[in-house]
């Protein structure tokens, strides 16, 4: 329902305005008030100063739409169409007024061409930016949402429009799998300026941002407090009727109990979450919670509950069903690649090892086919690495040469790492490529050949010492210089 907030002032000429309406009574509540409050969910503001919608932190999941709407029965009936999801027809658009055209050229599809003038407003950036946010869930290609977002945030009016956009802004930037730099905008909020709706907002996508975006594993401590900040935030939008928004943060809650090792809570939080979102027919986020429950499963699983592997297969399988390479094709490749990881690792009999292992492969292209090197270079060298440890893992592998495939597939993600000067995960690759060369043999036909391969094991163990090692991974390092050391004297 659209609450209408007005002066007392104002209100003389609009009652009969919408008295004029014939479905304003079911759709409208009018209230008189200076200003709108938390409570009244998507508000329309009728003042001294024109007429226009109350920033919408507390009435839905983003992303929105913001219109400008000019005081007449055309427009307000337009909006009531777009609250009922019942579109308006193209003769009705036609007959919508100036003061909205913005409006209705991007939703006939003028986002995915049109030019953005150097005079444009904030509101029609905002505008733009979440049309394109749309879109590139779409279509896996957010640059323009990107673009529309930074100029929208330079253009905000108000610390409040700023906070609305960098809130949105944010939960994109955590789609494509970028938490620091979603970390970086919410950093930009300035907490003070703002009313309490709206720093909860963004405290509930700052935990995601902050869960996900440090190079270092949060220490058990730091998990505690941010899963009590997620239940302080649970119990806020409880108490003000928000269950969707409350059962977003428990999917939250489930992540930080993963990584406490508490699995068993972590899956009955996602149930408890997936609960909610099933009565509230909200089918994408019913399927975001699946992938959490795998997630959690999966993790479960590789801690050392077997049992729990076709389970987190089930779950993958489930939210596949929703997301699919054309509806979310980031999504669909994410499950790809962490069920290929499954596929690799799950324990299965002899005569079924086979199936599996074709299975890791081809979930691992599809993977590869949606995060290509061009556009998502990090994660595609993610991928690879992921498969070049699968294929070690799987000397029976259904291909002709694993070792040798796992070996190239680690050097292309280590060229990637390394044309982009991300050294973290380079240390783990080159352990894993030591492991891959030595899987390759010796060539015993040729002593030049076996010379051949221990300097390039030397090498390879050589690049390690301009890295900073982790201290989990120094004593993996010493074990290899041993073990090239052995090598060399036994000739």
């Amino acid at each position: 329902m659209l609450t209408i907030v007005m002066t007392p002032g104002e209100a003389g000429p609009l009652v009969p305005l919408l008295d004029s309406l014939p479905r304003w009574r079911q759709a409208v509540r009018l209230r008189m008030a200076e200003r709108p409050d938390a409570e009244d969910g998507a508000t329309l503001v009728i003042d001294a100063e024109g007429v226009r919608p109350a920033l919408p932190f507390g009435d839905a999941v983003p992303p929105y739409v913001l219109p400008t709407l000019p005081l007449s029965a055309e427009s307000l009936d337009f909006y009531l169409a777009l609250s009922e999801a019942d579109a308006p027809t193209d003769e009705a658009r036609v007959q919508l007024p100036d003061d909205i055209a913005h409006l209705t050229a991007l939703v006939r599809g003028s986002m995915s061409h049109g030019r953005v003038s150097e005079g444009t407003s904030w509101r029609e950036l905002h505008d733009r930016a979440v049309l394109h946010h749309y879109a590139a869930i779409a279509l896996a290609d957010p640059d323009q949402a990107v673009s529309c977002y930074e100029r929208a945030i330079a253009a905000a009016p108000s610390p409040a429009a700023f906070a609305l956009t960098a809130w949105q802004y944010a939960t994109l930037l955590l789609d494509l799998d970028r938490p620091g730099a979603a970390a970086g905008v919410l950093l930009r909020v300035d907490d003070r300026a703002i009313g309490e709706a709206a720093r909860m907002a963004i405290r509930s996508v700052r935990l995601p941002a902050v869960l996900q975006g440090g190079t270092e594993p949060p220490s058990p401590a730091q998990l505690e407090a941010l899963r009590e900040d997620a239940l302080a935030l649970q119990r806020w939008y409880d108490e003000r009727g928000e269950p969707l928004r409350a059962a977003l943060l428990r999917l939250d809650e489930a992540q930080l109990l993963q990584q406490l090792g508490r699995f068993r809570e972590a899956v009955t939080t996602v149930d408890a979450a997936s609960r909610t979102l099933e009565e509230a027919g909200e089918a994408e986020l019913f399927a975001a919670a699946a992938l959490r429950r795998a997630e959690v499963q999966h993790a479960w699983a590789q801690a050392g509950a077997r049992d729990q592997f076709a389970k987190a297969m089930e779950s993958f399988q489930e939210a596949l069903t929703v997301f699919s390479k054309e509806s979310a094709p980031h999504v669909f490749g994410t499950i790809h690649h962490q069920l290929a990881v499954l596929y690799a690792e799950m324990p299965t009999d002899p005569q079924k090892r086979p199936i599996l292992l074709a299975l890791s492969g081809q979930s691992f292209e599809e993977a590869l086919g949606i995060f290509s090197a061009e556009r998502h270079p990090l994660h595609h060298a993610e991928i690879r690495a992921n498969y070049g440890n699968a294929l070690l893992r799987c000397p029976d592998s259904h291909l002709r040469d694993p070792a040798q495939r796992a070996v190239d597939e680690l050097r292309r993600a280590l060229d990637i790492y390394r044309a982009h000067d991300v050294e973290p995960p380079q240390v783990l690759v080159q352990l894993n490529l030591l492991e891959a060369l030595w899987q390759l043999g010796w060539n015993a036909e040729s002593e030049s050949g076996a010379r051949s391969r221990l300097e390039e094991l030397e090498a390879t163990w050589s690049s390690l010492e301009s890295l900073t090692v982790p201290d989990a991974l120094r004593d993996d390092v010493q074990r290899w210089r041993a073990k090239l050391d052995a090598a060399h004297a036994a000739g």
